[in-house]
């Protein structure tokens, strides 16, 4: 995973004292960003610069780095110093537990200071931790938060809320009791579309005739305003690609037009090879989602350990296109969700301190796998009405999209135009998954033979790694 890189300017006082080229922007502990300068990290400010008066941190301090497609988080410029902050003090803005059948998840929004102390109240206080780090989904409330929690603690739900508000109760925070509707767990940092203005983009990029009916139908279906009231496949398909690292989303209603035709693309080609390899599996017939859940999972090599970042790469990689694969088979037969629940829990990749030395196209890739998962318990955790009120609807819409009935989607891809200023940014379509290298995965194809008898075109093999230079 590319780190975001920025020219800095040094100060002492109101003089300029250097300028530093393409400095990779680090995460200092109180979660803004610093770049390193004489061997010490200072705190970035929003012009690009740092001030040689402030307090540096060590380097060792400051090991994780803000991805290329993040926003780069600014030190504000009334910034307190990092070691001010009141120790008796949490300093937890707003949190939620979220419980499911793969346990309960403390998600909250804090500083990276506040998020280790936390921590650390929660391990001594009883509840466990089993793992922690920044949330990348949504929770099942809708809400994005800063830091998840993984508890250890087996318990009921009532009672994890009894003992984390006794915990908490001195701060000045809020809690979603769960008994709001779902919010807009669609919208980004970016901001949402509204129906009207998506509908009248879609009217003007296509080309064949359709009616409003047609459009709206579709539209409805992805639950743009996050209210919660459509449950299915398309929905949950919508948050996910949204919420991908390293997509090309800048908020545009043009950049949704683009997620939306690759969902139809993608997904209408995966849904005919499935049924090509397995049969009509959406048509309920017992037995045909089962044996293709298990055939996809059987492309896992679950021999391959973690303990090399080879086989890491591995398994990250075949684990999460099997879940990518599962979450659209699973609408064949309500009756495997236990099944998928299952192999999902054999998925997970063990706790960090095994794998962050790997290099950085590894930890992307299991970090990637992490996600998806989320996303993956989100689809079939939860209440059960709602899961089968999700699968009723996904079940429907998939049928759908076999039949053509959202075809006129597809269009959509042509709205993607790269502007002369598209190379500061991220590319507007994807050539590998999330933290693949090119000439890695080329030599690993050739090492299987996986391309079944294709050549190589070593040409095009060059202009991708031109494109890499460009977009690392």
């Amino acid at each position: 995973m590319a780190s975001k890189k920025v020219d800095v300017a040094v100060y002492d006082g109101d003089r300029l004292v250097t300028k530093l080229a393409a400095r990779p922007v680090r995460l200092m502990p109180g979660g803004y960003a610093g770049v390193v300068y004489n061997a010490a990290v200072y705190p970035l400010y929003a012009d690009d610069c740092i001030k040689l008066a402030d307090e540096p941190v060590d380097k060792d301090d400051c090991d994780r780095f803000v991805p290329a497609y993040k926003d780069t988080p600014y030190a504000p410029e009334d910034r307190p110093n990092e070691g001010d902050d009141d120790a008796g003090h949490l300093g937890i803005e707003a949190w939620y537990l979220e419980s499911n059948q793969f346990g309960h998840y403390l998600v909250f929004d804090a500083l990276e200071t506040a998020a280790r102390r936390l921590v650390d109240a929660v391990e001594s206080h009883g509840l466990g931790v089993r793992r922690w780090d920044e949330s990348s989904r949504p929770a099942d409330n809708g809400q994005f938060y800063d830091w998840f929690i993984r508890l250890g603690f087996t318990g009921s739900r009532e009672e994890c809320l009894r003992r984390l508000a006794a915990l908490l109760q001195d701060e000045e925070i809020q809690q979603d009791d769960g008994l709001t509707e779902v919010l807009a767990a669609a919208e980004s940092d970016s901001g949402s579309a509204h129906l009207d203005q998506m509908v009248d983009a879609v009217f003007a990029a296509v080309t064949e005739d359709v009616d409003t009916g047609q459009v709206v139908e579709f539209l409805e279906l992805l639950d743009l305003e996050g209210s919660g009231e459509h449950l299915g496949y398309f929905s949950w398909r919508y948050r996910e690609a949204m919420t991908r690292p390293g997509a090309a989303f800048d908020g545009s209603v043009e950049s949704r037009l683009r997620v939306l035709a690759t969902i139809v693309k993608d997904d209408k080609e995966l849904l005919a090879r499935f049924i090509r390899s397995y049969g009509r599996f959406l048509d309920q017939s017992r037995g045909l989602t089962r044996s293709a859940i298990d055939a996809e999972f059987d492309r896992v090599d679950l021999d391959a350990s973690w303990r090399s970042a080879e086989d890491a790469l591995r398994r990250a990689r075949a684990s999460t296109i099997f879940l990518i694969h599962a979450s659209l088979l699973i609408f064949g037969d309500d009756d495997c969700r236990e099944q998928l629940i299952d192999k999902v829990r054999q998925l997970a990749p063990p706790e960090p301190h095994g794998w962050r030395q790997y290099p950085q196209n590894v930890i992307a890739a299991i970090d990637n796998l992490e996600r998806m998962i989320g996303f993956v318990e989100q689809l079939l955790c939860g209440d059960l009405d709602d899961f089968e009120e999700r699968f009723v609807n996904g079940q429907d819409e998939l049928l759908a999209l076999e039949r053509g009935d959202f075809d006129f989607i597809a269009e959509l891809a042509s709205v993607a135009k790269v502007s002369a200023g598209a190379v500061d940014g991220d590319l507007p379509f994807v050539v590998l998954p999330p933290g693949e290298l090119i000439q890695s995965f080329i030599t690993e194809l050739r090492a299987k033979g996986s391309y079944q008898g294709r050549e190589i075109d070593l040409r095009r093999v060059e202009v991708l790694k031109r494109l890499e230079d460009y977009f690392p």
